[in-house]
């Protein structure tokens, strides 16, 4: 096949799995009980980015690349397994990220593996795959630096409670307090401080009921790109704790009410296609 040909169908591929993808979106938040099941995947997999975690949203257990669970000490033949198909980045031999002509990343469509799947057909290996993805989402730090980390971030991007807005003159829209609290739930859930079911209230269920399809599916967007900006800030955060926190940042930990240092909120959004660019992947 010549080289332009393969090209064209890589691309045509990517699209379709782009357009899969919204798809899903449309019908995750096609109901309030699947929207809250959509917050939780989105927690649990909130490294992957928003397309891929939307192919992979309904499969319970954890995913992988094949290439990941190699790494790790898994040799068994995933070529035997169906897998789901995602996006990926194009890397040259050297490493580095490959860039089309207008200088946008170039994707290709890989897989990744449940653990669910490589236990059923290779029931051997089931507790090392399970292990094995863990490392892919769950933090290995304690609990408590977890969860500090988590609310020191919230309160240097300001991403507030909802609860506490009660009291304020001036309160921000429905809407928006509905996204936050999303984005924070999502958030904890990414650190492993808050795993529980996400529900709504029924103040939850009157803001949505007042918003069209396109807002909800706009809202979420929003509501995962801010929780992905909170878990940037988490992970730098626990990976200045391994080598040793300051003492700005020791007192920000332990004293709510002193004045913890700036985070960059500035990130490069990777351009994606039709409805799915600008939020992110």
């Amino acid at each position: 096949m010549p080289v332009e040909e393969a090209q064209e169908k890589q691309r045509l591929n990517t699209f379709t799995l782009l357009n899969k993808a919204n798809k899903k979106l449309s019908e995750a938040v096609s109901s309030p009980e699947k929207f809250e099941k959509l917050i939780d995947d989105t927690g649990r997999r909130l490294n992957i980015g928003k397309t891929n975690l939307l192919l992979t949203h309904g499969v319970e257990s954890d995913v992988a690349s094949d290439t990941y669970f190699k790494q790790h000490g898994l040799q068994q033949d995933f070529s035997k397994l169906e897998g789901i198909h995602v996006i990926k980045p194009v890397y040259d031999k050297d490493g580095h990220m490959m860039m089309n002509e207008k200088g946008y990343p170039k994707f290709q469509v890989g897989k990744v593996y449940s653990v669910d799947e490589i236990s059923r057909a290779f029931p051997e290996v089931s507790e090392q795959a399970q292990q094995i993805a863990k490392t892919r989402y769950r933090k290995q730090a304690k609990f408590e630096d977890r969860k500090n980390a988590t609310y020191a971030t919230f309160k240097e991007m300001n991403v507030y409670n909802p609860e506490w807005t009660k009291t304020w003159k001036k309160r921000p829209s429905a809407d928006k307090l509905l996204q936050t609290k999303i984005a924070r739930k999502m958030a904890m859930s990414y650190a492993g401080v808050n795993r529980q079911e996400f529900k709504f209230t029924a103040d939850d269920l009157e803001t949505l009921r007042n918003m069209d399809p396109k807002s909800i599916e706009t809202m979420y967007s929003k509501a995962m790109n801010l929780a992905r900006k909170v878990g940037r800030g988490v992970d730098r955060k626990l990976s200045q704790e391994k080598s040793g926190p300051s003492q700005t940042q020791q007192r920000s930990y332990n004293n709510p009410k002193s004045q913890a240092p700036k985070v960059a909120q500035a990130t490069q959004a990777m351009p994606m296609p039709a409805r799915t660019q600008g939020r992110g992947r």
